[in-house]
């Protein structure tokens, strides 16, 4: 570190460029000295990505014919999350029709094959009336809006549009199931309104055998409730923070364990111990006096602890053994 005059910054430099953060301690002209932290750590990574909408929007709508969305492919511990890869399947008139009352979860829909995931395997997803579906047995139905803190700690869970929707007054609900590409499940909500609302969603959510979910949006519109989109593993994983899904339609996202970065910060602001012009280095006080002296020399009796110009550094404890502070005229 390195300690500048008055009116000074306290910076650690070389961990700057290691870490991308640093703690900046300033002394005021007034004496009093400040810290702040400076900079952002790399490497920031989060096993959830979702977004919140208010009532009135929703900007990942899409059409049949040129559906929206996104594909997440399994990289081990967690997603490489892509614009779309595919298009729309419109479920053959062999497709299992889900009944779902309102708020309801359904019970296990197989995929007829066993699916990896970051976290684990399935062969079945539990589809909630909803909105969202699990990758693991769960009877939570969420109603009755897209809530953040239930997808963070409840089982792996898939949002299309979480909200308060009601398949028992009209849409559908569907599995369609494929033998291609190994075996391809579709989960689809065709038209399926808001509850007390006028809005409607239509959405597929696409389940391939290889480890590959994707995301696709036909017309779908908010007009009365949060709704939420996305996944996360939950079991109590922490919040990815505010996020903006339709920018994923045009880059690129990496999930992983949660892990935050290095960061150099401060329990507090550096203290200058009272003067003492009149403690000295006599050769009766050494052991005591000298024994937090960061250099025996008569200039560096000044650093001692108790001492003008000192500031306090928990790091510096004790002296070299059999070195001594010279005596002081």
């Amino acid at each position: 570190m390195r300690v500048l005059p008055n009116p000074s910054i306290v910076m650690a430099p070389r961990l700057v460029a290691m870490l991308g953060a640093a703690a900046v301690c300033s002394l005021l002209p007034s004496q009093t000295a400040a810290f702040s932290t400076y900079g952002t750590g790399c490497y920031s990574q989060r096993a959830s990505f979702f977004e919140s909408f208010p009532t009135n929007t929703f900007d990942l709508s899409g059409t049949i014919a040129n559906p929206r969305g996104y594909s997440m492919i399994n990289i081990g511990q967690g997603w490489l999350v892509l614009p779309l890869l595919s298009g729309w399947h419109v479920p053959s008139a062999s497709a299992q029709v889900v009944s779902l009352a309102d708020d309801a979860v359904s019970p296990a829909l197989s995929f007829g094959f066993s699916m990896p995931y970051p976290g684990g395997t399935t062969d079945s997803v539990w589809a909630s009336s909803n909105g969202f579906c699990y990758l693991a047995a769960d009877t939570s139905n969420g109603c009755c809006s897209g809530d953040p803190t239930q997808m963070l700690n409840g089982a792996p869970r898939i949002a299309g549009v979480w909200m308060d929707l009601n398949p028992s007054a009209s849409g559908q609900v569907t599995m369609d199931r494929e033998t291609a590409n190994g075996g391809v499940a579709y989960l689809t909500y065709n038209a399926v309104p808001e509850y007390s609302a006028s809005g409607t969603v239509t959405f597929q959510v696409a389940f391939y055998s290889f480890g590959q979910i994707d995301v696709l949006y036909g017309p779908c519109s908010n007009t009365g409730h949060t709704a939420l989109a996305g996944w996360s593993p939950g079991r109590g994983v922490a919040s990815p923070g505010a996020m903006d899904l339709s920018q994923l339609l045009q880059n690129i996202l990496i999930t992983g364990p949660d892990s935050d970065p290095l960061r150099l910060s401060s329990t507090g602001r550096p203290r200058r111990v009272p003067d003492c012009a009149a403690a000295r280095c006599g050769p009766r006080a050494t052991a005591r006096k000298c024994s937090r002296a960061v250099r025996c020399t008569a200039a560096a009796c000044r650093l001692q602890r108790g001492c003008p110009g000192h500031v306090r550094f928990s790091s510096v404890t004790s002296r070299p053994r059999g070195l001594q502070c010279p005596p002081t005229s």
